[in-house]
């Protein structure tokens, strides 16, 4: 699980400012991301360049302790609820996700995973170092295996070259301004230490064995964390051990025993070792995943009707807010309360209750059509709509309108059973300030809420 938050100098300060609330770790989801990138560029124009960044971390769970299991319990109803709830009940055996999902959980492995490919390069500098050292002092890296000294130029040649590339890669990963994905990056160069492995052992006069052993070692490295998923990395292991066959073959033609047989078994071993453990290891990570976009849900999305909660909607007007400063335009608000909705509830219940609260959902949330226009619910019968780029004259003809839709929407039918389906709803609509805090303008929405109520409901009141 990754967790996220803003960050800013210490001499930085926001008075009386939302923006504090991003200073503590929330989960990485990619709204989440999304929003923190905003905030940052918005606030470094404000405040002055880096001033403000964006810091993740990766939270580990005690997996051995078996309370912290995933429980298909924990659902409760709620595979419906999205993306998250319905691949954890539909399960994951072949280690894939739904199309957008599987994007999703690709991209925040190569995120994630892009320090540890960048260590990665390094040791195998190092490794590669040591080796054309070896090769220079005429020493063996293998008991009873020939000296890569015995390669000719090959043997110093070809390990030089992968401490140049390796250094290389390991520097284009490193800068997180260059457009060079990780998994591309690691599946170039482990095929370039195999490329290499193979030309330096032809070279050797017992290179067979050399290469079966370093090939296994390629083959392994591929599971290391370096921005692949099981499934490319099991791919590639297979070609590197495939041509590692076919490369033992061509070295020793008709060559037949308990040798020649370990030579051509040491590479598939190492492929079926590394990759078990890299299986369960991807599908632990993969629930992981799974239950941190599911708890992100459940934190900022009202379960009843989809929309988002108080919290989620504070979080999401942050961030219009500040795209509006940048994009110097208004935002107006919407305050939308159910009229009589107790009353519903006792003489109906609960269940037809809620239903009446999805119908209303439905018709409001299509008022919010834009990216950074926000529909939320804002506890039991009342909600919000925020819309972005929208003057306080436009939001009271928006509202209007909204008001008129629900009544058409939940007006009676013609010989329906239920004759006392109708109702109406009282607004409160205010364009949004650019110094004061959510609670501020939610609180002024309020006030014109009332004044619909007293003077008779079924009305929009602005201010």
């Amino acid at each position: 699980m990754r967790e996220i938050r803003l960050c800013w100098n210490a001499s930085i300060r926001h008075a009386q400012h939302e923006i504090e609330i991003y200073r503590r770790w929330a989960p990485a989801s990619p709204e989440a991301r999304r929003d923190l990138a905003i905030i940052a560029r918005t606030a470094n124009e404000i405040y002055g360049a880096q001033s403000h960044w964006v810091e993740e971390r990766e939270v580990r769970r005690p997996d051995s302790d078996a309370r912290l299991r995933f429980d298909a319990r924990v659902l409760q109803g709620d595979e419906e609820a999205g993306v998250y709830a319905r691949q954890l009940a539909k399960g994951m055996r072949a280690l894939r996700f739904e199309p957008t999902l599987e994007t999703d959980y690709a991209d925040r492995v190569r995120a994630a995973q892009r320090r540890s490919a960048v260590a990665a390069a390094w040791l195998g500098m190092a490794v590669w170092l040591v080796a054309a050292l070896c090769a220079l002092l005429g020493l063996s890296l293998l008991p009873g295996v020939s000296s890569l000294r015995d390669a000719g130029e090959a043997g110093w040649m070809g390990p030089g070259f992968l401490v140049i590339a390796l250094g290389a890669g390991a520097f284009l990963l490193r800068d997180q301004h260059l457009a060079v994905r990780t998994d591309h990056a690691a599946v170039a160069l482990l095929v370039l230490v195999a490329v290499v492995i193979g030309f330096m052992s032809s070279e050797m006069p017992d290179g067979a064995v050399w290469a079966s052993l370093a090939l296994a070692g390629v083959i392994a490295a591929g599971f290391f964390p370096l921005g692949l998923l099981f499934w490319q990395s099991l791919m590639l292991g297979v070609c590197i051990a495939a041509g590692a066959t076919l490369l033992l073959l061509w070295m020793s033609p008709g060559t037949a025993g308990a040798a020649a047989l370990q030579a051509y078994a040491v590479p598939w071993g190492a492929l079926v070792l590394t990759g078990f453990g890299a299986y369960w290891r991807e599908h632990a990570h993969r629930q992981d995943f799974l239950l941190s976009g599911l708890l992100d849900r459940q934190a900022y999305v009202d379960p009843l009707t989809g929309l988002y909660n108080r919290r989620g909607t504070d979080r999401l007007t942050q961030t219009a807010r500040l795209q509006a400063l940048r994009d110097n335009v208004t935002i107006s608000f919407v305050l939308i309360d159910i009229d009589r909705f107790s009353e519903y509830n006792q003489h109906h219940g609960r269940e037809a209750a809620d239903t009446m609260l999805v119908d209303v959902t439905q018709v409001i949330a299509s008022f919010a059509r834009r990216p950074l226009d926000v529909a939320g619910r804002q506890g039991g019968k009342r909600f919000g709509l925020l819309l972005y780029d929208c003057s306080l004259a436009q939001a009271h003809l928006h509202a209007e309108r909204l008001r008129e839709r629900l009544r058409d929407a939940t007006m009676p039918q013609e010989g329906a059973k239920d004759a006392t389906r109708e109702f109406t709803v009282s607004m409160g609509a205010v364009q949004v300030l650019p110094d004061e805090t959510a609670e501020d303008f939610v609180k002024r929405a309020e006030a014109l809420l009332m004044r619909s109520k007293a003077a008779g409901r079924d009305r929009v009141t602005i201010r």
